[in-house]
């Protein structure tokens, strides 16, 4: 299912086959895909999307959806039965967020301030799925970033903006729009004719720098979540 700017136009696809067939006519804004395919597993799926933004549709534990999310870099995950008002709402919160995310590549110098007002509408209020997916964030930052640059350091671009792309649905989940769009000029900057080193390095170094202060606020954020919320 794929959500077309601005009237949120939606093409069906039955199968993950036909997914080269659409991106040959037109590049989508979104695509919402449910994570057990017919034709090919969701990571094959993945590979043929590059940069374009996906949501998750799943039917998994918590904790698996946590870690499902990360590892194949989807903006959001949803679970099954999908209800329209909290599609439509995840729709408009990507869609809108790309559309401003890209107007400053600048990142804040002082404390990250971490947000959690789009992990909780998913959620639904449930501090177990909000801390399951910080621990998965807090897991992954380190990983992204050093893969990241180690990309970057082997002029493996292409690697480099998959791993940006990765990143950028982590930050944008937790509200830190500003680093996020560092993540998008990266992907920018790939996409260009001629790949110009200089301005990947310092978006680079500055994710670099940012990695061990930002799993420091997740931690804190962490351990302040209620988790005596669920009776058993």
């Amino acid at each position: 299912m794929m959500a077309l700017r601005p009237s949120y136009t939606f093409e069906l696809i039955s199968s993950a086959s036909q997914i080269a067939q659409s991106l040959a006519r037109q590049q989508p804004d979104l695509i919402i895909a449910d994570s057990q395919l017919e034709d090919a597993h969701i990571s094959e799926f993945v590979e043929q999307l590059g940069t374009i933004p996906f949501i998750l549709a799943t039917g998994m534990s918590e904790m698996q959806f946590a870690e499902q999310a990360d590892k194949i870099g989807a903006v959001a995950c949803l679970g099954k039965p999908l209800q329209p008002e909290a599609l439509f709402k995840t729709i408009e919160h990507i869609l809108g967020s790309r559309q401003t995310s890209t107007t400053s590549v600048k990142s804040n110098s002082g404390e990250d301030k971490i947000n959690l007002d789009y992990l909780n509408h998913v959620s639904e209020g449930d501090n177990f799925f909000v801390a399951e997916m910080l621990k998965a964030y807090i897991k992954a930052i380190p990983e992204l970033t050093n893969k990241m640059k180690v990309a970057f350091d082997k002029a493996e671009y292409e690697e480099m903006a998959r791993y940006a792309h990765r990143f950028r649905s982590t930050l944008k989940a937790i509200g830190l729009d500003d680093k996020a769009a560092i993540c998008d000029h990266i992907q920018d900057v790939y996409k260009q004719s001629e790949v110009k080193t200089e301005l990947l390095k310092s978006d680079i170094g500055q994710l670099v720098s940012a990695a061990t202060p930002l799993v420091s606020a997740l931690q804190t954020t962490l351990h302040g979540l209620d988790l005596d919320q669920r009776s058993e």
